[in-house]
């Protein structure tokens, strides 16, 4: 099977709508698929970026978080440098869109809550309207306030510790 009848063979069975599905006939298919040349033809260009997209998606739909993480960042970048979005604004483009937010939940997930919150700051200005990068967002700045504050409590308890154990110390000589 050559690549163009592996694309279509993937979109007419919508192996897309099928998460595990669409992971097993990637990694199947991960050495054709990755072996195209981009540079000379845009439609190759295209079906690598689309497959590449879905691949990283259904990794973050089936929670495979540290797998779909360089996924991810492949697919953006393979977006970054197409030759036909350098005049678009790539947030237009719903697959872009999809990897930008996916990128925010494999953060969230490794409890990187600021880098999540830059990319979900990105998506809540561009999409004002979407409750669902807005709700994200706010677990992500709530997450990241927790944390401070149980590192803060942390420290003021091992102050307090160290102040007791030092009056002990006094008292006892």
């Amino acid at each position: 099977m050559n690549f163009n009848e592996l694309y279509e063979s993937a979109y007419n069975q919508n192996l897309h709508h099928h998460p595990r599905k669409f992971v097993e006939f990637f990694a199947h298919n991960r050495i054709l698929i990755e072996g195209q040349n981009l540079s000379n033809n845009n439609v190759i260009y295209d079906s690598v970026t689309r497959l590449t997209s879905d691949y990283a998606h259904s990794l973050t739909l089936n929670e495979s978080y540290t797998k779909a993480r360089p996924e991810i960042e492949k697919a953006i970048k393979l977006f970054e440098n197409h030759p036909d979005y350098k005049t678009e604004k790539l947030l237009e483009n719903k697959y872009y869109e999809t990897l930008i937010f996916d990128r925010s939940v494999v953060k969230y997930y490794a409890k990187n809550y600021k880098e999540a919150i830059v990319d979900l700051n990105i998506l809540t200005n561009n999409f004002p309207e979407n409750e669902k990068y807005e709700n994200w967002l706010r677990a992500a700045k709530a997450y990241s306030i927790i944390t401070v504050v149980l590192v803060a409590c942390l420290i003021g308890i091992g102050v307090i510790e160290f102040l007791k154990w030092k009056r002990r110390k006094i008292k006892s000589t």
